[in-house]
């Protein structure tokens, strides 16, 4: 009879078949395992704090222009003259105006615009145009047939708006819709800028 035995004795008639095996072995050889650099947890890259910007203007960088709110019907107007000299802009003039009856602020196209705002508010738009003015200028190499040809490289020009002598207003901005850029005009615009007018100013993209 077989039973379970143990392995059978090797012998010249019987050599037996021997299986080499590492099970559960490993090497031996504790520097090994050390060897493997550590996990460790990645620290997010910390964001640099930036100054805070004009709300108005980084609104009109990411969705476009406000909508226009309701038109003042004022009888004080303020006349300004704005002057457009190779692509700056400026304030050459202001004339108070008492006029007989109220007048509606316009609701029309044009490039340019005198915004007047309090706070976060948009009070009223005045848009307009300069003589010659026209979109910005293709960039240099991109200039094909169909390209529009443009003249304000050299252009200087003057434009006489009426903007509404709002008592709410606290600031007025005078915007290049095409290009964004913006340019501070003191308010009333009979006084000179204030500090953070000035400063709003300084940053101002040509």
């Amino acid at each position: 009879m077989v039973g379970c035995t143990g392995p059978a004795k090797t012998t010249p008639e019987n050599p037996g078949v021997a299986f080499p095996t590492a099970l559960g072995e490993g090497s031996g050889d504790p520097q090994a395992a050390s060897d493997a650099p550590p996990l460790t947890a990645r620290r997010p890259a910390e964001k640099r704090a930036e100054p805070p910007s004009d709300p108005a203007a980084e609104h009109r960088r990411k969705y476009g222009s406000l909508p226009d709110p309701t038109p003042l019907s004022l009888t004080s107007q303020w006349e300004l003259e704005l002057e457009y000299d190779q692509g700056k802009l400026a304030l050459a003039a202001a004339t108070k105006r008492e006029l007989d009856a109220a007048r509606t602020t316009p609701r029309q196209m044009g490039r340019f615009a005198v915004e007047l705002w309090i706070g976060h508010e948009l009070i009223d738009r005045v848009r307009f145009d300069f003589p010659l003015v026209t979109a910005p200028a293709a960039k240099p190499g991109a200039r094909s047939l169909r390209t529009p040809v443009t003249f304000d490289a050299g252009v200087r020009a003057r434009q006489t708006v009426l903007v509404p002598n709002s008592p709410r207003a606290t600031r007025a901005v005078l915007v290049d819709r095409a290009s964004g850029s913006e340019t501070a005009l003191p308010w009333p615009p009979d006084r000179p800028l204030g500090p953070d007018q000035e400063a709003a100013a300084a940053k101002t993209s040509p």
